[in-house]
């Protein structure tokens, strides 16, 4: 009866807490925060998604691809800067075959060679359904910057119904 008491209480408490939500805040009184770092400068910063949105074909994978490339080898593509660390290719599409013949040859547009192409996993499966993995290589590895091509399939469903995109 005791502990039954004790968890009754405690259950109790938690739930006002949760339901109470975060608190006001008034933010003429926060000092300024960071700016977050740029990853790509002016296209991805650290922390926050950039979505490469437009109609099949127009080389999306390409770009992203590139983009990856550079993060990956610490070399900038078209007069972009960026940042260096690991970089991860989530792929939905196609095959490690074809990414790593579309790796070689930007890789070899650029004058660098495959000694530092970027990481890739192929994906059937739902992101939501596979991030516990996910998360543990790219701890593991330390990757830092990840492509997910393409967010439709990644979804596991339509991303226009709200149930697909929150579970993303």
């Amino acid at each position: 009866e005791f502990w039954k008491h004790r968890l009754t209480q405690m259950a109790y408490y938690v739930l006002k807490s949760v339901r109470a939500g975060e608190p006001i805040i008034d933010l003429a009184t926060r000092e300024a925060p960071s700016e977050p770092r740029q990853v790509i400068v002016d296209m991805a910063w650290e922390g926050m998604p950039t979505v490469l949105y437009g109609p099949g074909g127009v080389g999306k994978s390409m770009l992203a691809l590139a983009l990856a490339n550079a993060y990956h080898s610490g070399v900038g593509i078209g007069g972009l800067k960026n940042m260096r660390g690991n970089a991860l290719i989530l792929d939905y599409e196609t095959s490690w075959d074809e990414t790593w013949r579309r790796s070689t040859a930007l890789l070899a547009g650029s004058g660098l060679s495959r000694d530092r192409m970027v990481y890739y996993r192929f994906c059937s499966a739902p992101l939501v359904q596979d991030i516990k993995a996910l998360k543990r290589s790219i701890t593991e590895m330390d990757i830092s910057f990840v492509v997910v091509d393409s967010v439709g399939p990644a979804c596991g469903g339509d991303p226009e119904l709200a149930s697909s995109a929150i579970g993303y």
